[in-house]
């Protein structure tokens, strides 16, 4: 069983072309089996993550996403963070939305 926290960002208004500080997400193998992590991904161009997840996740054990927002124009910005893994149902996500200024 695979834990995200928090289900969802909203980053505000940002100025167009800005980069926001980033905003810290935590994935959590909640499940008595190594998690896979065979991909963590950000859907459009305003958003962008990196993290310190790694291929697998020991059963307990917890890591990080660090998601920024960069508004390409100005306006509403929604994505999705996905999360490709092992567990059924994947990929886990987890709802991105900011504007931008």
């Amino acid at each position: 069983m695979i834990k995200i926290a928090p289900e969802s960002w909203d980053f505000g208004d940002q100025a167009v072309g800005v980069v926001t500080a980033p905003k810290t997400a935590t994935l959590t193998n909640a499940g008595p089996t190594i998690l896979k992590i065979t991909d963590i991904v950000t859907s459009g161009i305003d958003f962008a993550q990196t993290n310190t997840c790694g291929q697998s996740l020991a059963p307990g054990a917890t890591c990080s996403i660090q998601i920024t927002f960069k508004p390409a124009i100005t306006g509403p910005r929604i994505a999705t963070l996905q999360i490709l893994d092992s567990e059924p149902g994947s990929p886990q996500s987890v709802v991105l939305a900011g504007t931008g200024k």
